[in-house]
């Protein structure tokens, strides 16, 4: 379940390789809230965070269990991250997980130019250093800005790569066309553009052992996701974005 609530965020942003981004569609500052739907039952809250600083932005995205779920599988994860303003390469990822028990704290540094990287488990010390398929290799977090700078339209397709602790996922993305849903009671929605995304086999043909699909729907003001629904071994996931309160 802990995989499928981080993967739903990233799936939910659909897909983009070789990216750049000339101006970006989100503002300095912005903070995004979604809560996450195991049928009926919330089971999660997440929020994410972007600011510049000169020539990079840095990034965050908090996830927590909540109610029922977190009565029983109390989870929260910290996410940081750094990427370039122009190019919108990762240089940065840092996890910090918490699950029951168990904690996990992860860095991921990322030499773009150089096509390499290195893993570091801060809580055993071991670090792995790996190669990168290529310079526009995403993490977790700079995969969710990428991803709203494609120009998405019906037919437009994106895949990319990118870095789960030491290995290498990929997923592919399509615009299949548009839905108005989502609004409130009087609320005019606009028209969302509706995304498909899988995972797919990665750089190396290593095929998912229990691939991931999700059905993504996309506000075209700000490219902002609206929601998502994520097919997963134990069901589905839906996330919900939040309005913010004016």
């Amino acid at each position: 379940m802990r995989a499928a609530l981080l993967w739903i965020l990233l799936l939910g942003t659909a897909a983009v390789g070789g990216a750049r981004a000339a101006s970006a569609p989100w503002k300095d500052g912005e903070r995004l809230k979604y809560e996450i739907y195991w049928g009926v039952v919330i089971a999660a809250e997440a929020e994410s965070r972007v600011v510049r600083e000169g020539g990079y932005w840095k990034a965050g995205l908090e996830l927590k269990t909540v109610g029922m779920v977190e009565a029983f599988f109390p989870m929260k994860s910290s996410f940081k991250g750094v990427f370039g303003v122009q190019t919108l390469r990762a240089r940065r990822f840092e996890a910090e997980r918490q699950e029951n028990k168990n904690r996990r704290s992860q860095l991921i540094l990322m030499n773009p130019e150089a096509k390499s990287a290195a893993y570091t488990d801060r809580v055993s010390g071991e670090t792995v250093r790996f190669a990168l398929p290529d310079e526009d290799t995403q993490t977790l977090l700079s995969l969710l800005y990428a991803a709203r700078t494609v120009p998405w339209a019906r037919g437009v397709e994106r895949t990319w790569d990118v870095c789960d602790r030491d290995r290498l996922k990929r997923v592919k993305a399509r615009c299949v066309g548009e839905e108005t849903r989502f609004a409130g009671k009087g609320v005019k929605s606009p028209k969302l553009l509706v995304l498909e995304a899988e995972e797919t086999a990665n750089a190396a043909g290593r095929e998912p052992n229990r691939p991931l699909r999700a059905k993504i729907w996309v506000n075209p003001q700000g490219m902002v996701p609206e929601a998502v629904d994520l097919q997963f071994i134990y069901g589905t996931f839906n996330l919900r974005r939040v309005p913010q309160r004016s």
